[in-house]
């Protein structure tokens, strides 16, 4: 059975789907394949940790476009799952899978995405027609003259040196 397009196998989190013993034992090569790059980059090699990078992004992208719709935003969750693994990369322990480990740190970074996602639409206001306004004058000559004698009853019940000093 293959897997979907653009679906890497060695980090599925469907534990429920079936699988050949290849796609298992190539998703255990995979895995193995990655910690030994990462072990590679701790020990500070920048070629294996180059490789590492190019090779879980894509997996990272199909990760956060499951969650994310704009295009924008799955580019800018890949970004902060690549940042934090970068910061974080000393944390990895090679003796450990690191398919979990890099599913961990993504979905975190995706969650805080959504969140933030959440709290911005939350203070949004949606409009309606009663915001609308209109450019041509005589849509709006209700409010004008509404507001003209609101303006002039309040001049007009000012103390006589303030009025003085607003007609004048």
């Amino acid at each position: 059975m293959s897997p979907r397009r653009g679906k890497d196998p060695s980090l599925s989190t469907n534990a429920t789907a079936p699988r050949s013993d290849s796609a298992v034992a190539g998703s255990g090569d995979r895995d193995r394949s990655r910690a030994t790059l990462m072990a590679r980059a701790q020990a500070g090699e920048q070629e294996a940790y180059r490789r590492l990078l190019e090779d879980i992004t894509p997996f990272i992208r199909a990760l956060a476009a499951r969650r994310l719709h704009d295009a924008s935003e799955v580019e800018d969750a890949v970004q902060d799952v690549l940042l934090t693994v970068h910061v974080i990369r000393h944390t990895y322990d090679p003796r450990r899978p690191f398919a979990p480990w890099l599913v961990a740190i993504a979905n975190r970074r995706i969650v805080d995405r959504l969140r933030r996602q959440t709290r911005r639409n939350l203070r949004q206001t949606p409009l309606n027609s009663k915001h609308e306004t209109f450019s041509a004058p005589e849509a709006n000559l209700a409010a004008v003259g509404s507001d003209a004698a609101a303006l002039r009853a309040a001049v007009e019940a000012l103390p006589c040196r303030q009025r003085q000093a607003i007609k004048c």
